[in-house]
């Protein structure tokens, strides 16, 4: 098949971006014709010369101006080349399938933040890519939800499929180094060591977080933040470890992964952890919290302290034993992934717009 995606962005950083990366090589090792549409490219990073590069030269002051006319011209690429599969990685309209990891509206009435010439902006480039796609594919239940609460969608031209996993770059085995991975993160041995990774701070919960490990002083518990870096005194019981490359030597060396985000379509923090077999403290804000059960972690309901407390005595008084390869179980592997997107993509029936 001729295959095109279409994605803003080339780069190492972010979620999206490795997954662009992730379906370019995996459709290529198929015998798939690839070409990648985009605007931006980090020339660091070196592709397969198998796939077709396409950069679109786009021009405009701001960065949503220069996205939106990104996708007026990619989708009537999409129109003219006649592809057998077009995916768009977000905010752009006519593809076959279009990946949803999150939508504006819901982000802006879950932060209560004021709307701005921008989040318009981009507000509209949602609507119109869910309007001018065939299948929309949303990360979570709860994507699937505000799509259909906040955006009109129908339900039959929404299908779930949550974010892939790589799952060989998260093995368990890594847990045979803990005693020298908790050594280099300067952990006490004897204390048990949460979790927080972000860098969105104040929308994944750190504010909540800080309060708690306040209260949780004088335990045999510690907070290790990963991630955006911090500003303002932390408490003696919280520590900060930059930006970590190797996520995998991290969750091996710690006990939990504690996740309070007040708006979080999905999490792939949450899978990478249970990939790790180490169990998790997330919200029920957040999408991956439909995925976890109840030998894999802890979903709060809310987000009073006292709810936080208890979900941290529960996770410190039980024997977690999770089982291994969380990712093939709930189908979150690359292959396992594409293959229920080709089918998801098969399946629908939409009439022509």
């Amino acid at each position: 098949m001729r295959i095109a995606i279409i994605y803003y962005r080339i780069a190492n950083a972010g979620g999206l971006e490795r997954r662009l990366i992730n379906y370019a090589e995996y459709f290529r090792k198929e015998g798939h014709e690839v070409h990648i549409y985009y605007v931006k490219k980090d020339t660091t990073i070196k592709l397969h010369p198998g796939l077709h590069l396409h950069r679109v030269p786009v021009f405009g002051l701001h960065s949503y101006t220069r996205m939106q006319k990104f996708g007026k011209i990619t989708e009537r690429i999409l129109k003219r080349k006649k592809y057998d599969f077009s995916l768009s990685l977000g905010r752009t309209p006519g593809a076959d399938a279009l990946i949803c990891p999150g939508n504006h509206r819901g982000y802006m009435q879950a932060t209560g933040k004021g709307w701005t010439r921008k989040d318009r902006m981009q507000d509209k480039m949602d609507a119109e890519a869910y309007e001018r796609s065939k299948l929309i594919l949303a990360a979570s239940g709860m994507m699937r939800n505000e799509l259909i609460s906040l955006y009109d969608v129908p339900p039959s031209k929404i299908k779930i499929l949550y974010p892939p996993l790589r799952a060989e770059d998260f093995s368990a085995k890594r847990k045979e180094e803990r005693p020298a991975l908790r050594k280099q993160y300067g952990l006490r041995a004897g204390r048990k060591t949460f979790l927080f990774v972000s860098y969105s701070h104040p929308r994944k919960g750190l504010p909540l977080l800080l309060e708690l490990f306040r209260s949780l002083y004088g335990r045999d518990a510690e907070l290790l933040i990963a991630g955006t870096a911090l500003e303002g005194p932390l408490p003696s019981n919280v520590r900060y470890v930059g930006y970590v490359n190797d996520m995998e030597g991290l969750y091996a060396a710690c006990d939990f992964l504690i996740h309070p985000a007040a708006y979080e379509p999905f999490g792939q923090v949450v899978s990478e952890s249970l990939q790790m077999q180490v169990p998790v403290i997330v919200s029920e804000a957040t999408g991956a919290a439909e995925l976890i059960g109840e030998e894999e972690g802890i979903v709060v309901p809310g987000f009073e302290r006292k709810a936080w407390i208890e979900a941290v005595d529960q996770a410190l008084s039980r024997e977690w034993n999770i089982v291994p390869d969380f990712a093939n179980r709930k189908g979150l592997t690359v292959a396992q992934h594409v293959d229920k997107m080709m089918q998801m993509t098969r399946e629908i029936t939409l009439p022509d717009s």
